[in-house]
C-alpha cells in the first residue's frame, strides 16, 4: 500500500511530502511519524483499502477529487455529519445512497432535496 502512486499523489498533493523511494524514510526526515499525516490523506488510503464507514468531514476540499476517484473503482461509504454540497459535475451519475433514509440519489437536484429533508429531520446538528 505504501508504494501505491495513488498514496504517493496523496501525500504530495495533500501533505506536500515528496516520496520518493521508501516513504517512512521521508517521514524520518521530515521527522514526522505516520501519525503525523493529514486525516483526510489518512481517510483517503482507508477508504480505497477498506471497505469501512469513514468519515467524510475529516477532509478537506483537496481530498474530493481522490475520493471521486477512489469512486470510480468501488462503492464509497462515507458518513457525513454536516450539510454538504454535490455537484452534477462531482456526481456523474454515481448513486449516492442516504443511509437514513434509504434513500438514493444520483443527481444535483435529488442529492440538494435529500440534503434538505435530513436537515428538516434535524440530523445534523451544531
Amino acid at each position: 500500500m505504501v508504494y501505491d502512486p495513488f498514496v504517493r499523489r496523496i501525500l504530495t498533493d495533500i501533505d506536500h511530502l515528496n516520496p520518493e523511494g521508501d516513504i517512512f524514510k521521508v517521514l524520518f526526515d521530515e521527522r514526522m511519524l505516520p501519525s503525523d499525516i493529514s486525516t483526510g490523506s489518512k481517510n483517503l488510503i482507508l477508504c480505497k483499502y477498506f471497505d469501512r464507514m469513514n468519515n467524510y468531514l475529516r477532509m478537506g476540499k483537496n481530498c474530493h477529487p481522490y475520493l471521486m476517484e477512489i469512486a470510480e473503482s468501488k462503492d464509497v461509504r462515507m458518513a457525513v455529519t454536516a450539510p454538504y454540497i454535490m455537484t452534477d459535475s462531482s456526481i456523474q451519475n454515481r448513486t449516492i445512497h442516504f443511509v437514513n433514509s434509504d434513500t438514493y440519489v444520483n443527481t444535483e437536484f435529488s442529492f440538494l432535496r435529500e440534503i434538505a429533508h435530513e436537515m428538516a429531520k434535524g440530523t445534523f446538528r451544531d
